[in-house]
């Protein structure tokens, strides 16, 4: 299963972390549920990274636990907020459709 972290402060998204894998169907076919996550995530961080002034405070990938870390300073742009917030968008409705194999909790400092 992934669990997907959203991290907030005072209700404002400044990051999540992304950690394990959706095993939604057997290993070796093409895993819609994984993908659909990665997708969503790598491009809000390639969104951000292009589009933005912003520069995370942390980034951790490993791709055999299936972690995506992404943290930006606290203060970030409202840009970047709103890039997060569609990511979290997109996460919470997959979590609806694929409960089973995706987990959404929200982090507030």
């Amino acid at each position: 299963m992934i669990e997907a972290t959203i991290l907030r402060d005072e209700g404002k998204i400044y990051g999540f972390r992304i950690l394990g894998h959706a095993e939604s169907v057997p290993e070796g076919e093409y895993d819609l549920v994984c993908c659909a996550v990665s997708v969503l995530s790598e491009n809000t961080v390639n969104a951000i990274g292009r589009l933005t002034k912003d520069r995370p405070v942390r980034e951790e990938v490993n791709e055999e636990e299936g972690l995506l870390w992404f943290e930006l300073p606290k203060d970030c742009s409202r840009s970047s907020r709103l890039l997060l917030n569609a990511m979290a968008l997109g996460l919470e409705d997959i979590a609806k459709q694929y409960e089973k194999h995706l987990t959404i909790r929200l982090k507030e400092e």
